[in-house]
């Protein structure tokens, strides 16, 4: 007779919380481990494709750390027990729709650029003057 119960602790994590990472990778626009790797590489939060993969399959020596748990909630713009919260069997509603930390890095970015375009923009004005 087929049990509805997970068998090992990799398929228990895997059901209650890897579907449910890969699932929001994906809706988050990170089409694999690799890419949450290379867009977080040099953001406030960075999680490797390696680590990424053991979330998501449960292949995991020892349990991950709070920290790293954190993390990857909030590339997933989750609260930081969402995971936690998950594996305890629960629901929780994704209530934290902030934009990855990658993103929020590249929109700074774009900022800083564009305050250095209206530098230079106001600096061409008044030498052109001069010019004339």
């Amino acid at each position: 007779m087929a049990s509805d119960q997970p068998t090992s602790p990799a398929a228990e994590w895997v059901e209650r919380v890897g579907r449910h990472i890969a699932a929001r990778r994906i809706q988050r626009g990170y089409r694999s481990a690799k890419a949450v790797d290379l867009k977080t590489r040099g953001a406030p939060i960075h999680v490797s494709d390696v680590t990424w993969r053991q979330f998501e399959k449960g292949s995991w020596r020892s349990k991950p750390t709070a920290n790293t748990t954190a993390a990857v909630a909030a590339i997933l713009g989750w609260q930081p027990d969402f995971i936690d919260r998950l594996l305890a069997g629960e629901q929780p509603t994704e209530v934290d729709e902030r934009p990855p930390p990658a993103a929020r890095s590249v929109r700074a970015e774009l900022d800083d650029l564009a305050q250095a375009a209206r530098s230079l923009a106001a600096r061409a004005e008044g030498l052109a003057r001069k010019a004339n």
